[in-house]
């Protein structure tokens, strides 16, 4: 029933090809999907660019290399005049 009402609903909004068996209620209670329509497959393409972004290595990459880069360049002269006060030959 569940997979049936999903696929149905698939089909009424243009993402599959199909037909739907309604009772009564206008609840759905059978679907015949015949394959995947042009919008169906753009929004399937859609769904896994929106799960690739939200993947935690997405948002690394997005926000990581910034900070990462960001820090480097603050704390490189810091190290620098670190080790020369350190190593007094080290000009």
């Amino acid at each position: 029933m569940r997979a049936a009402t999903f696929l149905g609903e698939l089909i009424d909004a243009g993402h599959l090809h199909g037909g739907t068996a309604r009772d009564q209620q206008g609840v759905i209670r059978a679907a015949a999907p015949r394959g995947m329509t042009v919008q169906g497959r753009l929004f399937l393409e859609h769904l896994k660019r929106e799960e690739r972004e939200a993947s935690l290595w997405a948002r690394a990459k997005k926000w990581g290399i910034p900070v990462i880069t960001y820090a480097a360049g603050v704390l490189t002269p810091i190290l620098s005049d670190f080790l020369r006060a350190v190593l007094p030959h080290a000009h």
